[in-house]
């Protein structure tokens, strides 16, 4: 994927190098997409293995989105649908910073992140699309409608290590928000890993205990994708959507050997809790069309 998937020279496009082929009928076909170039394989391959080519192309992802930032020193998403395309190169930049320690991915991921948090209606209500307007780059424009966990892309890398290296209020508030919004929505899917950070930030089991509840009704799913029963779809994709589910169980289990009794009891509260009905606090607001909430403050904090 790394080779083939990769645009690493263009005559006419230099800008595209960095990019992954968006998914179409061969790897290299589709256009290229700043939304579906996601470094963490690439890294994850280097480190496992050391093979130094996938740690160049996991930077080359990154200096994508160096390359072409906005003059304010954010992630440029001038106009790609869905907030995914903002995300997508800030994950890229984040593991490139983890892997380098080098300031021009740290300055960007920090106040990319800082601007985008900033673009929430509340914590973890989101706009469907975000994009980057005006002479310097930081003035945010939305579109869509502001829904409780409307991401379109992944989150976890990005939460996981800004703690580590980007702390904030904001940030924090944003995590356990959306965590709690998890399990108001029974929301069994990559979302949940928030939970996952929640209770490494918290301490609260019940967080640990809707992680395992997670995974044991994945557990179910996973069988019937085996099975190929037409319930969930039996498709490639659902196969292999599946990489938070180590995730969940890394925080269930912290949670069991940390306090065994008092997981157990997280999980009769969190069972009460889904019994009683959780009341969301948000209803996504209707759909809207492009509208500008302005430049965006404090992003460099």
């Amino acid at each position: 994927m790394g080779d083939v998937g990769i645009c690493h020279a263009h005559p006419s496009r230099p800008n595209a190098v960095g990019l992954m082929h968006y998914h179409s009928g061969h790897q290299w076909t589709g256009g290229y997409s700043p939304s579906h170039t996601l470094n963490t394989t690439h890294f994850l391959h280097y480190y496992l293995t050391g093979d130094r080519r996938m740690k160049d192309i996991g930077l080359e992802d990154a200096d994508w989105a160096v390359r072409t930032k906005e003059k304010a020193g954010i992630i440029k998403n001038r106009g790609g649908q869905l907030n995914r395309e903002f995300t997508g190169p800030l994950v890229c930049v984040v593991e490139a910073y983890v892997a380098t320690w080098e300031a021009k991915y740290s300055d960007l991921a920090r106040r990319s992140l800082n601007w985008f948090l900033r673009t929430q209606e509340k914590p973890g209500v989101w706009a469907t699309s975000v994009y980057t307007r005006g002479e310097q780059g930081d003035e945010a424009v939305i579109e869509g409608r502001y829904a409780p966990l409307n991401h379109g892309g992944i989150m976890y890398p990005i939460f996981y290590e800004a703690l580590r290296h980007f702390d904030s209020p904001i940030l924090r508030e944003t995590i356990v928000a959306e965590a709690d919004l998890a399990i108001a929505q029974s929301a069994m899917s990559h979302v949940a890993t928030n939970c996952a950070i929640a209770y490494k930030m918290t301490g609260d089991p019940i967080y640990a205990a809707f992680c395992m509840q997670c995974v044991e009704a994945y557990k179910d799913r996973a069988r019937k994708l085996v099975e190929m029963d037409p319930e969930v779809g039996g498709s490639f994709f659902s196969g292999i959507r599946n990489g938070y589910i180590a995730i969940l169980k890394s925080a269930a289990a912290a949670a069991i050997d940390r306090d065994p009794k008092g997981f157990v009891e997280a999980e009769k509260r969190l069972k009460e809790l889904m019994e009683k009905g959780v009341e969301q606090g948000y209803e996504p607001s209707s759909e809207f069309p492009e509208r500008s909430i302005g430049v965006i403050e404090g992003y460099n904090n």
